[in-house]
């Protein structure tokens, strides 16, 4: 067994720690722009705009294709058969975008006559920009330009926080001016902070590059069907105050989540590495689970104990019922934190099929538990769908990964 490299070591935790600063930054920027919001809106106006994210972040999937994790997984270490596009990825996935951006828009303006909410063509666009963004990351993150990505994350959104704040208070509270202003903020950090990090658009991408992410573009449907039909089922069949106060506890479980990633995807590019080493990746993977697993019943305690005083402290009194409704988000963190783990192991070692059928049964459970759950118990009933459907995950994934059947190759790990 090789030694620890002193420098690669050095190098990695100072990396680290400059995802985990740029994190922060941008995880404070959003709570505090999500809180600044959400007291203007009130709850019901609040409700409307976490209706509209989550439909966007749906509608996104279609903008993204999987390309997004596609570049990311070839560019840290290229399959033999993609090998060919690994220098053109990036504009094909930008072509795509573009193409894609303008179809969506144009739909969701036809819709506008038959009842769609005047916001959503803003919200689409805002979310070619938020795609546009995540891929600049995943380039950077690809590349090992840790300390850049974290720059460009920071810089991103504090130029969009700016804009929505210009734009609020110019403009009124409106989910349409948010998500306008948001998307400008963002266009407007890539034409400053990615001058080499523009690749030419192109345009179609190969069939090749759709077939191999099309594993990817499953794992997001699934994945965000479980992590955001819960507000669009909640909007049909709950009181908009009680959306707007589900929303203020889930931004808080978001923002827990975001400071999770970096860990994450360091973890997975070491794990993409080592693959070919077994023991190393083993232990890599064991330790990391256990870790994840620690944090989470952490922070299940501390969503149990904190929360009534911490939301009604960062939302105000308007939002009081929202306390309640992070415990029970908060208790999801068991499952959720060692999900990460498990998930980006599936990718890192080339066994996104079993992710793509855990995903797939997690969706499932969702959206049968929400349709089951919410119309008696409404918020609490989506919160519990939450805890469920990451247990379903993590199970299948387990089983998935460790279980004893033919594997995929490369082969993951034996235990």
């Amino acid at each position: 067994m090789t030694s620890l490299n002193p420098r690669r070591w050095h190098a990695g935790v100072w990396a680290l720690s400059a995802q985990w600063l740029s994190v922060l930054v941008t995880a404070a920027i959003s709570l505090a722009l999500s809180v600044w919001l959400a007291r203007r809106m009130e709850p019901s106006g609040f409700g409307r705009y976490a209706y509209l994210l989550n439909l966007a972040t749906l509608l996104a999937l279609a903008q993204d294709a999987g390309l997004r994790t596609l570049v990311l997984r070839e560019q840290v270490s290229p399959s033999p058969a993609l090998k060919s596009f690994e220098a053109v990825l990036p504009g094909l996935a930008r072509g795509h975008l573009l193409v894609t951006t303008l179809l969506l828009v144009g739909g969701c303006l036809a819709l506008i006559p038959f009842g769609a909410d005047l916001a959503l063509p803003a919200a689409v666009w805002c979310f070619a920009a938020v795609s546009l963004s995540q891929l600049v990351s995943v380039q950077l993150k690809a590349a090992g330009q840790w300390q850049r990505e974290g720059r460009w994350q920071a810089g991103a959104r504090m130029s969009s926080a700016l804009a929505i704040i210009f734009g609020v208070l110019l403009f009124g509270p409106e989910p349409g001016i948010v998500f306008g202003a948001w998307g400008i903020g963002l266009m407007l950090a890539y034409a400053v902070l990615g001058q080499d990090v523009r690749d030419r658009t192109r345009w179609p991408p190969p069939a090749p590059l759709y077939h191999a992410a099309a594993g990817f573009l499953w794992i997001d449907l699934a994945t965000c069907l479980y992590r955001r039909s819960d507000i669009v089922i909640l909007q049909r069949m709950a009181d908009p105050a009680e959306i707007g106060q589900y929303a203020a506890a889930y931004r808080l479980f978001d923002g827990v989540l975001l400071l999770a990633m970096p860990l994450a995807l360091f973890f997975f590019r070491r794990l993409r590495k080592t693959r070919d080493h077994a023991a190393a990746a083993r232990r890599l993977l064991r330790r990391s689970l256990f870790t994840a697993g620690a944090a989470g019943l952490g922070l299940a305690l501390g969503g149990a104990w904190l929360g009534p005083w911490l939301i009604e402290f960062l939302f105000g009194p308007a939002y009081q019922s929202a306390g309640s409704l992070l415990g029970w988000l908060f208790a999801a963190f068991v499952f959720v934190l060692p999900n990460y783990v498990l998930t980006q192991a599936a990718i890192a070692l080339d066994r996104a099929r079993c992710y793509a059928w855990g995903a797939g049964l997690a969706a499932v459970t969702n959206l049968a538990l929400n349709l089951l759950l919410v119309p008696q118990h409404g918020a609490r009933g989506a919160a519990t769908a939450v805890i469920a459907t990451e247990a379903m995950l993590c199970a299948a994934l387990c089983i998935g990964l460790f279980g004893r059947h033919k594997p995929e190759r490369p082969r993951i790990p034996s235990r």
